[in-house]
């Protein structure tokens, strides 16, 4: 497995069980976080190997910058950022760079799409501006 400087899975996985049980379901959530991992293969396997340690009925949360909605903006604004970044570079992934990091897990409705459409509470929320794909998928097996 690929080990990443930014996200160590065992290490968060040693940390993890000292506060749950993963003899039961729990939620990973990779909440803004997983396009830190610039290479595909190496986001693939983190997610892979905390999903692993996961027993069936466990959740996987995802969401990740993208510029499919505005790509000029997003660009511009990614190179900015990874030029002044000390640390992480940020990736973005197309939707179905982010769908692949879902595997074959259950997506929950309403599926894989832009974060403020994932189940918003009004109309206006739905429609905010947002270069994000969020999901949430259920392990089954």
């Amino acid at each position: 497995m690929v080990t990443s400087s930014v996200y160590d899975p065992a290490a968060i996985l040693a940390a993890a069980a000292d506060t749950l049980d993963f003899t039961r379901p729990v939620a990973v959530m990779l909440i803004a976080a997983i396009h830190c991992v610039q290479d595909d293969d190496e986001a693939l396997s983190i997610v892979g190997h905390l999903m692993d340690a996961c027993p069936p009925g466990s959740y996987l949360a995802i969401t990740h910058a993208t510029s499919d909605f505005s790509p000029g903006q997003v660009g511009q604004m990614n190179q900015l950022m990874n030029e002044s970044a000390m640390a992480e570079k940020r990736v973005t992934r197309d939707r179905a760079g982010v769908a692949r990091l879902f595997g074959d897990y259950e997506l929950v409705e309403p599926g894989l799409v832009r974060a403020p459409e994932w189940r918003p509470d009004t109309e206006i929320e739905a429609a905010s501006p947002c270069g994000l794909w969020g999901g949430i998928a259920r392990k089954s097996s």
